[in-house]
C-alpha cells in the first residue's frame, strides 16, 4: 500500500548529489568515487537525505532583487575597485567596505526585516527550511502578501552558475532571477522569486507563496491517494506545458516530482506550477551529465546503467513517475523495481492512457519521446 502522507514527504524530501556536468579526466574521477558511493548507500532507504557538498563559499555578500545592500571586501586588483554580486563596480571605498560575517548577516537580515515578517516552518527538505510570511508593503504590479522565505545553509549550495565577472552564483538564485523576467508574479507558472540575501553562512530567498495551494502529494493524499485520468490529464498538460518552457529557456530543473509541483486553486481551475530550483541548472541540448543530482529512487534508468543521463530525456522520464505516482494509490513509483517489473502500470487505465506511460518511462533515452511529441500525444488531445 502507499505509504502514509507523512512518511512519504519524509522520504521524498530527500535527495544525492552525486555529480556535476563535466567532461575532464578529473569530473570521471569523482563519478567513479560517486559510483561507490552509491553501492555503500544501497542498502539505505530509497530517498534519505542528500549527499555530497562542495567547498563553502567564503565569499559575503547581500541583495535584495537585483541590488547589493551590503558587499564583503572582493577586490577587483585591475582597477582597484569594488565588485558586488551582479558583477558591477561599487562607487564606495573598499576601505569603508570591510564588514565581518557577523556585520554582514545582521545588516541583511536588518534589510529582509523591514520588507518581510517570518512566521511558522512551512517545510523542511534536502536543501534547507521554509518559513510562511508576508509582506509588509507592495510596490509590485500584483498585490500578493504571502512570501515563502528559504534558507539554505551554504554547506548546501551544491551547485554554483557563474554570473557576471566570473562571480559565482547559487543556481538556484541564477536560474530564478532569469524566470523572474519571464512573466509578472501570479501569473508564471514557476513561484516568482522576489529577494535574495546572502547571509555568509547561508541564503535566504524570498518567494511569493500562493494562496491556496499546496502540493500535489497532499493534493492526491486528500483525495483518497489517486486521481481519475480526466483530472490527472489537466495536471499533465500544464506540467508538460512548463517543462517545455523551460526546455526552451535551456534551464533543468533535475527534480521534477510530486512534492516539487504546487497545485493553486484559482476561480479558473487547478494552476500548477513548478518549484524547488535547488538542483537545477542552464544546459545544453547534447550536455551529458555523469554524476546524479535528483531524487534517488526516481533517477532515469540511464543513470541507472551508465553513470550518465541528458536534460531532455530525464524530464520525460520524471514526467512518466509523476503521472504514475498521480494515478496509483497502492504503489509508490521506483525506477528499480519498475525495470525489474515488480510494480507495473494498472490495466484499469485507458488505452491511451498506459500508452502515455509506457512511452514516457521507455527504458532506453533514445526511444523516450521528447517533451513535445509527449504534449502532442492522444491521450492528452
Amino acid at each position: 500500500m502507499r505509504s502514509s502522507p507523512d512518511r512519504t514527504r519524509c522520504l521524498r524530501a530527500g535527495r544525492v548529489l552525486l555529480c556535476e556536468p563535466s567532461h575532464s579526466y578529473e569530473t570521471d574521477a569523482r563519478a567513479t568515487g560517486a559510483k561507490r558511493k552509491v553501492e555503500e548507500d544501497a542498502k539505505t532507504p530509497a530517498r534519505k537525505k542528500r549527499k555530497g557538498e562542495l567547498p563553502e563559499d567564503k565569499e559575503s555578500s547581500c541583495n535584495s532583487g537585483d541590488n547589493a545592500c551590503l558587499q564583503s571586501t572582493q577586490v577587483a586588483p585591475q582597477v582597484g575597485g569594488f565588485l558586488t554580486a551582479d558583477g558591477e563596480e561599487a562607487s564606495v571605498h573598499p576601505e569603508m567596505m570591510k564588514p565581518s560575517d557577523d556585520d554582514v548577516s545582521g545588516v541583511c537580515w536588518a534589510q529582509l526585516e523591514l520588507k518581510y515578517v517570518q512566521e511558522r516552518l512551512l517545510a523542511v527538505g534536502g536543501c534547507g527550511s521554509v518559513f510562511t510570511g508576508y509582506r509588509k508593503t507592495d510596490n509590485f504590479p500584483v498585490s500578493i502578501t504571502h512570501v515563502a522565505i528559504k534558507h539554505i545553509p551554504k554547506d548546501n549550495n551544491i551547485t554554483l552558475q557563474k554570473h557576471k565577472d566570473r562571480i559565482n552564483m547559487s543556481s538556484e538564485v541564477a536560474v530564478m532571477k532569469k524566470l523572474a523576467k519571464d512573466l509578472p508574479e501570479g501569473r508564471s507558472p514557476y513561484v516568482t522569486l522576489l529577494d535574495w540575501y546572502d547571509l555568509g553562512q547561508k541564503l535566504i530567498l524570498v518567494m511569493e507563496r500562493p494562496v491556496p495551494a499546496e502540493d500535489l502529494t497532499e493534493y492526491i493524499s486528500k483525495k483518497g491517494g489517486c486521481l481519475d485520468e480526466s483530472e490527472a490529464k489537466v495536471i499533465l498538460k500544464q506540467l508538460l506545458d512548463v517543462a517545455q518552457k523551460l526546455e526552451e529557456k535551456h534551464i533543468f530543473h533535475r527534480d521534477i516530482k510530486t512534492e516539487n509541483i504546487l497545485i493553486e486553486s484559482t476561480p479558473d481551475g487547478l494552476h500548477v506550477r513548478i518549484i524547488d530550483f535547488g538542483l537545477s541548472c542552464f544546459t545544453k541540448k547534447r550536455s551529458l551529465y555523469r554524476l546524479f543530482f535528483g531524487t534517488p529512487s526516481l533517477e532515469p534508468p540511464e543513470w541507472l546503467r551508465h553513470q550518465w543521463y541528458r536534460a531532455g530525456p530525464t524530464t520525460a522520464w520524471q514526467i512518466g513517475t509523476v503521472l504514475f505516482d498521480i494515478l496509483h494509490s497502492e504503489v509508490e513509483f521506483q525506477t528499480e523495481a519498475y525495470l525489474k517489473e515488480e510494480i507495473k502500470i494498472s490495466n484499469r487505465f485507458s488505452d491511451d492512457c498506459r500508452d502515455f506511460l509506457q512511452k514516457s518511462l521507455t527504458a532506453a533515452p533514445e526511444e523516450r519521446p521528447t517533451l513535445k511529441e509527449l504534449r502532442r500525444h492522444k491521450w492528452l488531445k
